[in-house]
């Protein structure tokens, strides 16, 4: 094969890396992670196995092509099932343990190298291990996440049943411990709307079924602990406006309200004396907000029936001024794609999210030239290109000590720490190039470098995962991977072949993490923090509180330093009953390695 041909793989291979993070997270979001990585599993084994059989130049860079698209996508997948799978305390270990064997396999293919002597040869070695790994990609199980913003009910009921273990594990897992029973069923025309959490104060069970597929039916079951069933039919026919008010003469009064005059608003108030209060915030993509307030004032949780001609536990129906062959138009497919849209455009045009994406895509970028830099250029530095390889291996897997620093000191400190590093010993390693002829040195000071960008990668991929709502959290990761990508192209440029490195690539090396460092003090500790499914959710998360420049000169602001909001435990979140839970569609949850981001 000609040499010339052979030389652009690496470009081509990194272009199938940018090619998989465009579409890596769309096609995990639609299909779902399990099914994406079986595929993509199957067709890296089958591109590394074909150039040794096919050994012709078109048909190999074509396949390596491939071969960085599937390669993505793997990663993108399996750091996604292995941290959705994870409790939030132990969130921190799968990125680790997936970025360590990462380094045993660098630190295996310097051997496997030395001991065949041609690269279909080496293609074949590389092969055999993942066609007989392939049985065991189909042991593991899809998202519980996307499965519940699926609605696919009954593979994760499947779950549930396989030991009593495995139940009490997806309870926590879901935030579902401690509660008896909270069920809701969300018809919402094929909507993303998938899950709500109800404070029940203590009752067993309050369950909520809301139908709105094309009928004029919205029906409420309050059942507390055993009692008599109430069930409320509101049928709203097409009106513009329809007010009900029950007042039951000197009784308990049970108002209800039903605005839908044009705007986005349908809320329901049913307040016995103002007492408990229960509030159910339900976001059905497109609709703004369905507010329901339930408040119950009957003592030992007695339930509040309404008064009216009907016996008991019959149906108690709510007429209203509306014709009788009015009713409501069906949404068309169109109108929920487009309100499907709409929801996701609003997100990702938050200053929040936006602030978040442009810095995590800033330091994907810079730790991308970084870390491909010394990776691409590691037998330039004066020593045995196998030696190199193995070291450079080798000083990755320290990475497996990382997530007891995050669980010490959190996300943000470890980011920053990790940059300034990375950035400090490739501008060492750059002045001991020019003043100290010792290679082994230089190598040596660049590679702690190299560990330092992979435990910042590392960090920034859990991070990534954490900082974005549901909804949008794979598409925002995935436009981080996508800037990382960039960075993995832009090295051919920045540093072009030679027998040494250029001095403008390792200032960029070098100074690229220490602005990143920099950066990271506008974003917020998630150690310990539920995965954030809202916008609202994203504003809790603890936050740097930077001091104005008037509150300097003051003198109460003279003596305040910036401290680091205490970061809030998942098992010591508290919802306040008003607030108000809500899932969103899993654009994903997350993404790769270090490495391979």
């Amino acid at each position: 094969m000609d040499p010339e041909v052979m030389s652009y793989s690496q470009t081509i291979y990194m272009t199938g890396l940018l090619l998989g993070s465009l579409f890596g997270g769309a096609l995990s979001d639609r299909y779902g992670k399990r099914a994406v990585l079986l595929v993509c599993v199957c067709v890296n084994a089958v591109t590394a196995v074909l150039p040794a059989v096919l050994p012709q130049a078109l048909l190999f860079l074509t396949l390596r092509c491939l071969a960085g698209v599937s390669c993505c996508c793997i990663n993108i997948c399996s750091f996604s099932l292995g941290v959705e799978w994870s409790l939030p305390r132990y969130r921190i270990w799968p990125p680790a343990l997936l970025s360590f064997s990462f380094s045993l396999g660098m630190m295996a293919l310097a051997p496997l190298a030395y001991l065949t002597h041609t690269w279909t040869q080496l293609h074949l070695a590389l092969a055999v291990p993942q066609i007989l790994c392939l049985p065991l990609y189909y042991c593991i199980p899809e998202s519980p996440r996307w499965l519940l913003l699926k609605r696919r009910t009954e593979t994760l009921e499947q779950y549930r049943r396989h030991s009593p273990e495995d139940r009490r594990f997806l309870d926590l897992l879901l935030d579902t411990e401690g509660k008896d029973l909270q069920e809701v069923h969300l018809n919402t025309e094929g909507k993303d709307l998938q899950e709500v959490h109800l404070n029940t104060e203590g009752k067993d069970l309050q369950e909520v079924h809301l139908n709105t597929e094309g009928k004029d039916l919205q029906e409420v079951h309050l059942n507390t602990e055993g009692k008599d069933l109430q069930e409320v039919h509101l049928n709203t026919e097409g009106k513009d406006l329809q007010e009900v008010h029950l007042n039951t003469e000197g009784k308990d009064l049970q108002e209800v309200h039903l605005n839908t005059e044009g705007k986005d608003l349908q809320e329901v108030h049913l307040n016995t004396e103002g007492k408990d209060l229960q509030e159910v915030h339900l976001d059905t993509e497109g609709k703004d907000l369905q507010e329901v307030h339930l408040d119950t004032d009957t003592p030992d949780n007695k339930t509040n029936t309404l008064e009216t001609d009907t016996p008991d536990n019959e149906t108690h129906t709510l007429e209203t001024d509306t014709p009788d062959n009015e009713t409501h138009t069906p949404k068309t497919d169109t109108q929920t794609w487009e309100e499907h849209t709409l929801s996701h455009c609003g997100h990702m045009r938050s200053p929040t999210i936006l602030l978040r994406l442009v810095i995590l895509s800033y330091i994907g970028l810079a730790s991308a030239l970084t870390y491909y830099g010394i990776c691409m250029n590691v037998g330039r530095f004066g020593v045995d290109v196998f030696l190199a390889q193995f070291f450079s291996g080798l000083s990755e897997a320290p990475c497996l000590l990382v997530p007891f620093l995050l669980a010490r000191w959190g996300r943000r400190p470890i980011s920053m720490l990790s940059l300034f590093l990375s950035g400090s010993f490739c501008l060492l390693s750059l002045l001991a190039s020019r003043f100290y002829d010792v290679p082994g040195l230089v190598m040596t000071l660049a590679l702690v470098g190299k560990l330092c960008m992979q435990t910042t990668v590392f960090v920034s991929v859990l991070y990534g995962i954490e900082l974005f709502p549901t909804l949008i959290r794979q598409k925002c990761v995935g436009l981080v991977c996508l800037c990382y990508r960039v960075g993995c192209i832009l090295n051919a440029v920045v540093s072009p072949r030679g027998e040494t490195i250029p001095l403008a690539a390792m200032i960029l090396y070098g100074s690229g993490p220490i602005v990143g460092a920099g950066l990271c003090l506008f974003l917020p500790e998630t150690s310990g923090v539920p995965l954030p499914d809202s916008l609202e959710d994203c504003d809790k998360q603890p936050s740097l509180h930077l001091p104005t420049f008037p509150s300097l000169w003051s003198s109460e602001g003279a003596q305040r330093i910036p401290q680091l909001a205490k970061p809030t435990r998942c098992w010591e979140t508290q919802r306040s009953p008003p607030t108000t839970h809500r899932i969103q569609t899993d654009s994903n949850c997350t993404y790769t390695n270090t490495h391979m981001l």
